[in-house]
């Protein structure tokens, strides 16, 4: 296997509006509040969590409509786990929407996003803004949402914007 295809020199790749906005239309929502693993030049919300400002999106608590786009190194089981956890247990969580790889062989994959209330298969490759091309691999938006029950997870094929 190609190792360039799961190797980036950088794990900040900002997500395009036209796709939050698109996840935003399909969860019935008008905006996000909250993006704990952002920076001031890409946040995705009203109010970010940022490293750059001393804050840790994995150690503080979340609240309201939360979109992710976590790291995608190593990290990404830790951010993935934390936004299954902040949805089903902070009743000040709304929901989470994360984008993440579609890497349905990982254990994050099988331990949290197969908990999902809906997981969004996206057709095509994302381009990241300010990107050279689309990104190498498969992406899903996983949703997840505090629910009296474990409902089973929805899974549906997305295809967002141009």
């Amino acid at each position: 296997m190609n190792k360039a295809l799961h190797k980036s020199e950088r794990m900040d790749w900002e997500t395009p509006w036209s796709v939050v906005h698109a996840v935003a239309h399909l969860l019935n929502i008008d905006r996000f509040d909250l993006d704990p693993a952002a920076d001031p030049d890409n946040a995705k919300a009203d109010d970010y969590i940022s490293l750059l400002h001393d804050r840790d999106g994995l150690a503080e608590s979340w609240w309201g409509n939360v979109w992710l786009n976590p790291p995608y190194g190593r990290e990404i089981g830790a951010w993935v786990a934390k936004a299954a956890w902040e949805a089903t247990h902070n009743r000040k969580v709304n929901l989470v929407a994360a984008l993440v790889t579609a890497r349905t062989d990982t254990h994050w994959w099988h331990d949290h996003v197969s908990k999902a209330s809906t997981v969004m298969l996206l057709k095509g490759r994302i381009r990241f803004v300010d990107a050279e091309a689309s990104a190498p691999f498969p992406s899903a938006v996983v949703v997840w949402k505090r629910e009296p029950m474990p409902a089973p997870t929805r899974y549906m094929l997305v295809k967002l914007g141009g």
